[in-house]
């Protein structure tokens, strides 16, 4: 059932911004290529480094999950290879905890400036199509109701915002 229901929030994601990268006259197959689609739409608000420096960002973000997984994945290892041995039991424990929370500082770290840079390049958006800062903000948090907006409203996209 999860799947079923991440499939149809994936494709309507897919198809408002087919919706709305159209909108703005860029092809709407661009919403197919993952960064691509966020790069040209972010492009039309005029900040292309913020959206490159975005979609860099979620990358990195996605290494540094991948390599807390494999962290985590090391820490059940340990675990099982304690057998019975309480004594070690709190070194290997420690020792885990540091190591798996070298990464996740980074990682809240990333975290944090991507939503502020979604919050700033949505608001732009929001902006070149006419509508408030509040929109803009709404645009980071409930993407799919308010891209829905810009994609079947009366908004126009106003290129040079």
């Amino acid at each position: 059932m999860r799947i079923a229901i991440s499939f149809i929030i994936t494709v309507a994601y897919i198809f408002l911004r087919w919706k709305l990268l159209s909108k703005m006259g860029q092809p709407g197959w661009y919403s197919l290529i993952p960064g691509l689609g966020t790069y040209t739409m972010y492009a039309g608000t005029k900040r292309k480094a913020a959206a490159i420096m975005l979609i860099c960002l979620t990358v990195l973000n996605y290494i540094l999950a991948g390599i807390v997984i494999v962290q985590m994945f090391s820490v059940m290892l340990d675990y099982a290879s304690l057998g019975d041995d309480y004594v070690l039991y709190t070194d290997v424990l420690l020792s885990n905890l540091i190591r798996v929370g070298i990464v996740m500082i980074p990682m809240g770290i990333v975290s944090v400036v991507i939503v502020v840079m979604k919050i700033v390049l949505n608001t732009a958006l929001a902006r070149c199509f006419g509508k408030s800062t509040s929109f803009g903000v709404g645009l980071t948090f409930i993407p799919l109701v308010f891209q829905s907006i810009l994609a079947f409203g009366s908004a126009e996209y106003y290129p040079l915002c």
